[in-house]
């Protein structure tokens, strides 16, 4: 509640322009924390997902974003838009996801971060062969990156995604 009430009470362009990082304990911390909500994925523990995904956009709130902060908020906003059915404001939040990723020059993350927006929140919004575009981009670009694993995710996505859109 006290993430999601700090996101409705700051502007995109605020966001958007919001403090860097401060310190490399907390640079690697939020590192830590992307990594561990990986595993807790795949150990299907939705619960330990969301705590880790909060716990991340609550460290970038106190103490200013970096390049992992775009997948925090691209994870915060697939568990707004799917466990709590608030698609506005996960659309809104994944959308600053995605542009934290050209703020950091972050081209590694993009697997990651269209996985988590294009899979389980764009759908809501924009059209869905749109979404399977980027998916099937968050894939090429994974397999470029070495990312096979999150690639491949993004392809299945890709696929389920065109299915549905014929």
């Amino acid at each position: 509640e006290k993430v999601l009430h700090f996101f409705k009470s700051q502007r995109d362009d605020q966001l958007l322009h919001f403090k860097e990082i401060d310190g490399q304990v907390h640079f690697y911390l939020m590192q830590f924390y992307h990594q561990l909500s990986f595993f807790a994925y795949f150990g299907q523990t939705p619960s330990l997902q969301a705590f880790l995904s909060c716990r991340s956009v609550a460290i970038a709130i106190q103490c200013g974003f970096c390049k992992y902060s775009s997948i925090a908020l691209a994870s915060f906003a697939s568990i707004l838009c799917g466990k709590f059915k608030d698609v506005s404001n996960g659309y809104r939040i994944g959308s600053v996801a995605l542009q934290l990723l050209t703020r950091f020059d972050a081209t590694s993350l993009i697997p990651a971060v269209y996985l988590n927006f294009y899979g389980m929140v764009a759908h809501h919004k924009e059209p869905i062969l749109d979404v399977s575009d980027k998916l099937h981009k968050g894939f090429q670009i994974g397999m470029s990156v070495g990312d096979s694993t999150i690639a491949l995710m993004n392809g299945l996505h890709y696929i389920q995604k065109s299915f549905v859109g014929g």
